[in-house]
């Protein structure tokens, strides 16, 4: 991931973590539905893991704008561990769950992005979404 960061515009990079985040939380919330109670917290403790790893890079000799993407998502990391919390605390045990609904998410589907809130579904056209 460190690496990967350097790759691609900000814009870019930020929609990706978007969607593998949602992938990761919906992967959870399925375990729960089959039985590992504990799934979530392994969700929260993988994103704590890699936003960890994304402070430390922090710390290092980066340029301008790389700096500017990490910092971004650093905050972007963060509120998605708080937004796992949240889930926990809900029992959030299905992706039909208010509490996980009313969140943006962003799927990889057929080579577009599609963002979802709610019942609400659109097509990513690239808009500008961040800094860089």
């Amino acid at each position: 991931r460190k690496e990967w960061l350097k790759e691609d515009a900000a814009q870019i990079t930020h929609l990706v973590n978007l969607s593998v985040w949602v992938r990761h939380v919906e992967d959870a919330i399925k375990k729960i539905q089959d039985g590992d109670k504990d799934a979530m917290q392994k969700c929260y403790d993988f994103q704590v893991s890699i936003l960890n790893i994304l402070i430390s890079s922090v710390k290092e000799k980066l340029p301008k704008d790389l700096r500017q993407k990490v910092k971004i998502m650093i905050i972007m990391d963060t509120h998605s561990i708080d937004i796992i919390e949240i889930l926990q605390m809900a029992g959030v045990s299905k992706v039909d769950d208010f509490p996980w609904q009313f969140q943006l998410k962003a799927y990889w589907v057929n080579d577009y992005f599609w963002l979802n809130i709610g019942d609400a579904e659109f097509w990513y056209l690239y808009e500008y979404i961040g800094n860089g």
